[in-house]
């Protein structure tokens, strides 16, 4: 069968799992396959890992009702609500399911009758949301619409957050202070 189904095609990767592959028998058919392919084997996690991640790679949609996680990877979102094409949304900085070393992620805004931030953070697991509030004091006298900010959230490990902000001013007519506004968060493991 192995031999039929592979006759003149191009493969480089065999993924074989299920509880079939249990027993020596399955050595033995190994050199069907040839060389030069990468062969996943076995009924662990691993294996089916392997499937479901090609499964996701030919059909992106598949898989977006689910979320996969392993203990390197973040279980809350972090956002803030921002006007963006004069809609209010939210402002999504680090997702759920991303590995905490590459929760790292900046945009750049302009304050709007305010000298606040609100952060939102959703733990996607317990289904619940908290919000922490950045007060920015600018001690400057700018008309509305006239600070730029520069905000930067990134993980320190899966379960502590920072959060930088930097005052990047209004171009030459309000210059930058480079004042810089620091929150870690420690969130519930």
């Amino acid at each position: 069968i192995i031999d039929k189904s592979m006759y003149k095609q191009i493969i480089s990767t065999v993924y074989l799992t299920g509880k079939g592959l249990s027993g020596d028998w399955i050595h033995n058919c190994l050199d069907s396959f040839g060389n030069g392919k990468r062969i996943f084997m076995g009924i662990n996690l691993f294996s089916e890992g392997a499937c479901y991640a090609a499964k996701a790679a030919a059909n992106p949609k598949l898989f977006e009702d689910y979320l996969f996680l392993s203990e390197d990877m973040v279980t809350t979102a972090i956002s803030v609500k921002a006007y963006v094409d004069a809609k209010e949304r939210e402002l999504v900085f680090v997702k759920t399911g991303m590995p905490w070393y590459e929760a790292n992620n900046t945009y750049e805004f302009i304050l709007d009758d305010t000298n606040e931030v609100e952060v939102v953070v959703r733990d996607d697991l317990k289904n619940n949301k908290k919000s922490f509030i950045m007060a920015l004091d600018l001690n400057e006298n700018r008309p509305n619409k006239a600070t730029r900010i520069r905000m930067n959230v990134n993980y320190l490990s899966t379960d502590t957050c920072a959060i930088k902000i930097r005052d990047l001013g209004f171009g030459e007519f309000y210059p930058a202070t480079n004042r810089v506004w620091e929150k870690i968060i420690k969130l519930e493991a």
